[in-house]
């Protein structure tokens, strides 16, 4: 009775094991997504920024398109 109980108590382990494991896989990759989102949300929040570098690109762009 007692190997049995020790085998299951084995087997219970690994399983704690391989679940720890992808939880900590898991808890990586969701850091590096909140990461880029909080990166994502500052370039976001500089409104001003993004308008300025969207016309910049619109004048280069027409520029190119002019120079073809």
């Amino acid at each position: 009775i007692l190997a049995e109980q020790h085998r299951k108590v084995k087997q219970d382990y690994a399983k704690v094991e391989t679940l720890d494991q992808k939880l900590t896989e898991e808890l990586k990759e969701l850091k590096k997504q909140y990461a880029k989102m909080q990166e994502d949300l500052e370039k976001f929040n500089d409104l001003e920024g993004l308008k300025k570098k969207a016309e910049k690109r619109k004048i280069q762009l027409a520029a190119d398109k002019s120079n073809m």
